[in-house]
């Protein structure tokens, strides 16, 4: 975020530490898009969701594919509603919108929850058997209070919410000390999610 929104970079390194030749990897969308106001890539299809596999990006049909959060107006630090879109790429380096429309909003798809009534803000994509899925984080208004929830797709482009979100909710205490405040009373959000097999590996 630059005071005027959000646009979306890369670097390189060889130690993680010292970074370099930095360049633009996706833009601001065009005026009226919902995507006008940032581009947050980093919700990447990737090969293996394995905890303990390297990220490597999935190519499919030709393309490498990332969810990306979304502002639709400039000027302010992400203003609501907040958007999702979908983006690919040739080459890992350079993205672009793949679909005009925002694939998750406040306003569609199906039937929008109370809990997410106000915001959308960042999607985490896994791929798992014949389906993807976006864990997104989205916000209730006036209390703020930002949760989980979870939609679906067959063809990453047309998406279905999950009837029982959200799938990670705030706790309001802590159950072993009920006037304590949680550490998640407001915010249970940005999830990343990956397989462990742990002991059952080979099963």
């Amino acid at each position: 975020f630059d005071g005027d929104g959000y646009q979306s970079f890369i670097a390189e390194s060889n130690d993680l530490l010292r970074w370099e030749n930095i360049r633009l990897a996706m833009s601001y969308g065009e005026v009226g898009s919902f995507d006008h106001g940032g581009v947050v890539l980093g919700a990447y299809l990737y090969e293996s969701y394995d905890i303990s596999a390297p990220r490597v990006l999935k190519r499919v049909d030709g393309k490498f594919f990332s969810l990306y959060g979304a502002y639709a107006k400039k000027g302010t630090y992400e203003p609501d509603p907040g958007f999702q879109g979908l983006a690919s790429s040739e080459d890992g380096l350079v993205w672009k919108r793949e679909i005009d429309e925002s694939i998750l909003s406040i306003f569609s798809p199906g039937v929008v929850g109370k809990w997410e009534k106000d915001s959308i803000y960042q999607p985490w994509l896994l791929e798992h058997g014949s389906l993807y899925y976006n864990f997104y984080n989205a916000k209730e208004m006036p209390q703020w209070v930002e949760q989980i929830g979870l939609a679906s797709s067959s063809n990453l482009k047309v998406w279905r919410r999950y009837d029982k979100n959200p799938v990670v909710s705030v706790k309001k205490t802590y159950e072993c000390a009920k006037n304590d405040v949680s550490y998640d009373s407001q915010f249970a959000s940005d999830a990343k999610v990956f397989w462990d097999p742990g002991e059952n590996e080979n099963d």
